[in-house]
């Protein structure tokens, strides 16, 4: 993995785009996960962001591996080891947030799936039944024959 970008070292680059990206999807999947409208509107967008933060902090992690070998070597300073762990640490929180964001979202499908095929399943079955029986020229028809018509 390059150590630089444009001349710039790119493990404060990728960490401040992690330092970013990590609230905003913790901010955006409470707000799916509390209201159902905005899980509609909003729930891809929480996951690419939750997806690219993800990706931002095991980058960072990798990144800020290289440059505290390349700079210290084998023994690293205590608070930079410290640093490092914080690094591990933000690696597994944004995971374990990225698994909740996926699994929210995958259960949101299969909800919207199953009250869809609700729906058309009862829609079909009362179009069937009840909404011909109702209309007018076939409730004379009955009440002037006695015997069931064959549709």
């Amino acid at each position: 993995m390059p150590e630089t970008v444009f001349g710039l070292p790119l493990h404060p680059l990728v960490v401040h785009g992690a330092v970013v990206l990590v609230p905003v999807a913790a901010i955006l999947t409470i707000l799916i996960a509390v209201s159902q409208d905005r899980r509609t509107r909003w729930g891809s967008l929480t996951w690419l962001l939750t997806t690219a933060a993800l990706g931002a902090t095991i980058v960072a992690k990798l990144t800020g591996d290289e440059l505290g070998q390349t700079r210290y070597g084998v023994v690293l300073p205590i608070k930079t080891a410290e640093h490092g762990g914080h690094g591990t640490t933000a690696v597994w929180f944004t995971l374990g947030l990225w698994l909740a964001v996926t699994a929210l979202l995958l259960f949101d499908l299969d909800r919207r799936r199953r009250s869809r095929r609700t729906a058309l399943e009862t829609s079909s079955k009362a179009s069937k039944t009840s909404l011909p029986m109702r209309h007018p020229y076939v409730v004379r028809l009955i009440r002037r024959h006695p015997t069931p018509l064959a549709y």
